[in-house]
């Protein structure tokens, strides 16, 4: 009795190493197309057929598709179409469960229609479905034995090991497509767009660049892809990148400034990209060349820089006499009226010095030789520095 388990044991192992090399060749097959040829490959092999097809559902018509069949008749049927619980492939996919049929003349299920069209005898079929979790994605056939002998139930549960690793693989295949996909739309939009763009992984590498940007930032596109972002330091001046990884601020608005040779400036928003933890990704950054704003700005600054100094010189004089003429035991005494129109003179002197102070302040924000140091502060301090400020233009209500 032990010695006649031996044989069957040997031969069980075979089997188990040859699913194994299957599934090794099957998981490194990442192209859909690809995979479903070596499936229906190794399909035939697997249990010694004379011919196999593959047959997934059609999610948006829900019906069977031939998508791969082998064998002599196998392009034949590749455009054939059945409908769920259609034939003995369509009753499987409804069911979910697998067939072995070595006389399918006696079967009510089989369906004829396509041995009429391919001129193929079908003798005998293995059956079964291909499952992700609890779906069915489609079915696995295999027609008659080569050497004329009939399936068993040995061979119906190895073609069934099968068809659960070429599902897995399948599903895989697929995930792999989507996400192709997915890449060349992102891509495609990346490229297109009309302001630059740079994606960068958590440490500022780069993954992506588009051509906007590189005509921006003078670089060589594809000699660009991996380098880091700070490197372009060398070439501008921009925000410190090592407080922007350690901070998590979602958006970040910064310029960017050419260092030597012709003025560019460059507005910058800088996106992070955060995981469903809370980590950082990456970093998707939208480049947009603001030289030509820049300089409008500038030279409107400068036009009331040159307006507010031009007004200064007479208000010197205005400021600088008025409280002379006021001094009235050196040049005499002053009637009412020309006391009032004096000191009224006097007083809008200064309130215009001081809104030409303002216009100063005004026009050298944002410039280079501005002196600003940001701090943060409350919202209480600074609306409690804005009403002292205006205080005396507020007028006072009693009840």
């Amino acid at each position: 009795m032990q010695d006649d388990l031996i044989p069957i044991l040997k031969k069980r192992n075979q089997e188990l190493l040859i699913l194994l090399e299957i599934n090794r060749n099957l998981t490194e097959k990442l192209n859909l197309e690809e995979l479903l040829r070596e499936i229906m490959h190794q399909a035939t092999k697997v249990v010694n057929a004379e011919s196999s097809s593959l047959i997934l559902i059609d999610e948006a018509t829900n019906e069977l598709v031939f998508n791969i069949a082998m064998g002599n008749k196998g392009n034949e049927i590749k455009k054939l179409r059945l409908k769920v619980n259609e034939g003995i492939a369509g009753w499987v996919a409804a069911n979910g469960k697998a067939l072995l049929i070595n006389d399918v003349s006696k079967d009510g299920r089989f369906n004829s229609k396509i041995d009429d069209i391919t001129k193929y005898k079908t003798k005998s079929i293995l059956c079964v479905p291909l499952k992700i979790k609890s779906s069915i994605i489609g079915v696995m056939e295999a027609i008659n034995r080569k050497d004329g002998s009939e399936f068993t139930q040995v061979e119906l549960d190895i073609f069934s090991d099968f068809a659960a690793q070429a599902s897995v693989a399948i599903d895989n295949a697929k995930l792999f497509g989507n996400l192709e996909q997915e890449k060349e739309k992102i891509e495609a939009v990346f490229s297109g767009m009309g302001d630059g763009a740079v994606f960068t992984d958590a440490d500022f590498k780069v993954l992506m660049i588009n051509r906007a940007a590189c005509n921006l930032l003078n670089i060589e596109q594809g000699k660009f892809i991996g380098k880091n972002l700070k490197e372009l330091e060398n070439d501008f001046y921009f925000i410190d990148l090592n407080k922007i990884k350690d901070e998590l601020i979602k958006v970040i608005l910064f310029d960017m400034t050419r260092r030597i040779g012709k003025k560019l400036y460059i507005s910058c928003k800088m996106t992070r990209i955060i995981d469903p933890d809370r980590k950082t990704m990456g970093f998707v950054l939208i480049l947009r060349d603001i030289t030509t704003e820049k300089s409008e700005l500038m030279i409107t600054r400068d036009f009331f820089s040159l307006i507010s100094h031009k007004l200064k010189t007479p208000l010197v004089a205005i400021t600088g006499y008025t409280p002379m003429l006021l001094n009235e035991k050196e040049f005499g005494p002053l009637n009412d009226f020309q006391r009032s129109a004096i000191n009224s003179i006097h007083q809008q002197s200064k309130h215009l010095h001081a809104l030409i102070e303002e216009i100063l302040t005004f026009t050298s924000l944002g410039t280079d030789d501005t002196n600003v140091h940001p701090e943060k502060t409350g919202i209480f301090e600074v609306a409690g520095l804005a009403i002292k400020r205006l205080s005396d233009k507020i007028p006072v209500f009693s009840g």
